[in-house]
């Protein structure tokens, strides 16, 4: 190819421009996939779920820019969810367009339905209503234990299952659920089921009017007339014999 020194420099601005552009694409096929997608830990067994992204960017009839994102993915029952968004910059004759394409993947659920939440654990909504000794037996019995929220993360994590429950068929009440702590060693000093003080576990909510004194169980708690935040959860006291719905964590 013969090239004169201007062809050769607009060439290798080209070039330059190429490079530079790829590796931005990359950099955005990286965000995508790990932006909010599920993060494996070195102990689980890698899962893999092959996606495919596409990305268009082309100028309608009446001469609007227009970008369409399209996923692809292997046969799943469950719902992903992508959410784009994108700015323009002109400066010039030059424009730039920055696109971010977020894919959600769904929970990751185990054979023995437990859900895996990346960085915070494994946790299951049991919605077969008991009592909170039965619920603590319940969660032994599948080696985990009655679950214990230690951060806002935990607690988001636990509102989600618990969300997905409007309803809990035979609950004496569908907005709590039993949570392992408890005021048995002493009344009004809540202590969770290994022990611990409630206010040392890194999350001390309490639901409005909560604790009320005298209901020994500890609980979770998404009734709006105790939220100060209607998209959280909260800690209650229950008496330990309402049958509810109860969370075990692994």
């Amino acid at each position: 190819m013969d090239l004169n020194d201007k062809d050769s420099t607009n060439f290798h601005q080209s070039l330059e421009m190429t490079k530079m552009l790829t590796r931005e694409i990359s950099v955005l096929l990286l965000l995508i996939v790990g932006s909010e997608a599920t993060l494996l830990q070195t102990c689980r067994e890698p899962i893999t779920r092959a996606i495919k992204v596409s990305i268009t960017n082309y100028v309608n009839e009446t001469g609007h820019q227009l970008t369409q994102i399209e996923m692809e993915k292997e046969s799943d029952s469950k719902r992903w969810a992508m959410d784009m968004q994108q700015a323009e910059r002109i400066c010039g004759l030059q424009r730039s367009k920055y696109i971010v394409a977020t894919i959600t993947a769904p929970f990751l659920a185990t054979d023995d339905g437990y859900v895996w939440f990346p960085q915070i654990g494994h946790y299951k909504l049991h919605i077969t209503p008991v009592k909170w000794n039965q619920a603590l037996l319940a969660c032994q019995k599948e080696g985990a234990h009655l679950a214990i929220i230690n951060s806002e993360l935990e607690a988001e994590a636990l509102a989600k299952l618990f969300a997905q429950h409007p309803t809990i068929p035979g609950a004496s009440y569908n907005y709590i659920a039993y949570l392992g702590f408890n005021d048995f060693a002493k009344t009004g000093s809540f202590a969770t089921i290994f022990g611990q003080p409630l206010s040392e576990t890194g999350y001390m909510k309490w639901g409005r009017g909560q604790p009320s004194g005298g209901q020994h169980c500890g609980a979770l708690s998404r009734d709006v007339a105790m939220l100060f935040d209607e998209s959280k959860v909260v800690l209650n006291d229950v008496w330990c014999e309402e049958k509810l719905a109860f969370f075990c964590e692994k």
